[in-house]
């Protein structure tokens, strides 16, 4: 005796309760679950957003302060040396003796040179061949103009980059009869960078006036000289403040950034990190969010 054939035609399961239970849980429940997780990622990417480059931002503002305090202070340290009489006598065996005393105090330059106006340096604090400087531009404005001035240039032995100072050095007429140089190395001001505390792999660094790296702790870096100028807002014409917060791609890492100037040089301090740092927290919501939609 045969058995009756089994119906092959399956019961639509949306026309059952089970199924109609189903689809009211997914309609009612797990769809708008899986909205509100991702309106949430959204709401909380916006906030780390703000919060991390008012952060960002803050740490540039006072890293731009200090900056701008040590290197002033260097500009205020080379006049007061200019003005000592051991120095204004222009006597070599003097000045070169307390040349050599001052340098152990004054560690943050590279050099202390007493020049001609002519641009013949006489005498240094540290051994080094007696060369003409008539070249670079803050010794002319020094020597021409009388104004103590400064300039970002390679340095006189080498392509490194170096922050050459130079003061008049005045008689008691005022006459200038000399110029102090006391160039600084661009690693020295970099220390102050690589002590701040950001975070992960966040960065700080700073910007001439052009929009390039200038200093920054890793010496590779500084030497590849990029350009910042298409992100960062630079002080001067058209920019008020010059601060402000910035999103770019390098190396194809999104990284955001807190700017702001160094007032009396031009540059500007940079602070940035990995979007995907800063974003790390919504990563939990948003994976309950895509297994709520799965599920």
């Amino acid at each position: 005796m045969q058995e009756p054939k089994q119906n092959a035609t399956r019961p639509n399961p949306f026309k059952t309760l089970y199924g109609r239970f189903l689809l009211a849980l997914i309609i009612v429940g797990i769809i708008p679950f899986a909205l509100i997780g991702f309106v949430i990622v959204n709401i909380e990417t916006r906030a780390l957003n703000d919060q991390s480059t008012r952060e960002l931002t803050g740490l540039a503002r006072g890293l731009a302060g200090e900056l701008d305090t040590f290197l002033s202070e260097l500009l205020r340290d080379s006049q007061a040396v200019a003005s000592l009489p051991q120095i204004t006598s222009m006597e070599l065996p003097t000045q070169e003796a307390i040349l050599k005393d001052l340098f152990v105090h004054y560690s943050n330059y590279g050099q202390m040179a007493i020049i001609d106006l002519s641009g013949q340096i006489l005498t240094t604090a540290r051994p080094q061949e007696l060369i003409n400087i008539s070249h670079i531009t803050s010794f002319q404005n020094a020597s021409t103009l009388g104004q103590q001035s400064w300039v970002i240039e390679p340095g006189l032995f080498s392509d490194t980059l170096v922050l050459h100072m130079h003061t008049p050095i005045r008689n008691a007429s005022r006459e200038v009869i000399g110029i102090l140089g006391s160039p600084v190395p661009l690693g020295t001001p970099a220390n102050i960078l690589a002590e701040i505390d950001i975070g992960g792999n966040g960065e700080a660094f700073v910007l001439d006036e052009k929009g390039l790296v200038l200093l920054h702790p890793d010496s590779a870096v500084r030497e590849a000289r990029r350009s910042y100028a298409q992100w960062i807002e630079l002080p001067g014409e058209g920019s008020v403040l010059g601060v402000g917060t910035a999103r770019y791609t390098i190396d194809d890492e999104p990284r955001l950034a807190g700017y702001a100037p160094i007032p009396n040089f031009g540059w500007t301090v940079v602070v940035d990190r990995p979007e995907a740092e800063v974003l790390a927290p919504t990563v939990a919501t948003q994976n309950l969010a895509v297994a709520g939609l799965l599920l």
